[in-house]
């Protein structure tokens, strides 16, 4: 009877240390996920400071090279 208790507690503490390693292992891959979007919206951030700007001024003609008139 008592070999049973021990083997059911060892039972429940290796259990317990496996769900621990779960959740470390859980966390360190949510942080690296969280470091890899923060990057990533690091590096699209400044994309747009630097395109040209143009600007029309007066008419502008029609393409018709698609359209039948």
């Amino acid at each position: 009877m008592y070999t049973i208790r021990v083997r059911l507690v060892e039972k429940r503490v290796v259990d317990f240390l496996f769900m621990l390693i779960e959740l470390f292992s859980l966390a360190l891959t949510a942080e690296a996920l969280r470091v890899k979007i923060d990057r990533k919206l690091a590096l699209y951030k400044g994309v747009g400071q630097y395109l040209p700007i143009f600007h029309v001024e007066g008419d502008v003609p029609t393409n018709y090279f698609c359209m039948d008139r």
